[in-house]
């Protein structure tokens, strides 16, 4: 299961920390995770150009 948050910043809200999904994997691989993110963003309309960092917990995949 690969579940997304996402911080964002507006002059309105401040910092806010939002659920944006929850995707069960067909594997916990690196090119699967990629593209489930990648779909995620696609479909919520969320320009990979802004995005700024990522944060794992508890996955055995290296990041880079």
């Amino acid at each position: 299961m690969l579940t997304i948050l996402v911080n964002s910043v507006s002059e309105a809200d401040g910092v806010r920390l939002s659920f944006l999904e929850s995707i069960p994997l067909e594997s916990a691989t690196a090119d699967q995770i990629t593209k489930t993110i990648r779909t995620v963003l696609e479909l919520k309309a969320i320009p990979l150009e802004n995005t700024v960092s990522i944060l794992m917990d508890s996955c055995s995949v290296m990041r880079g």
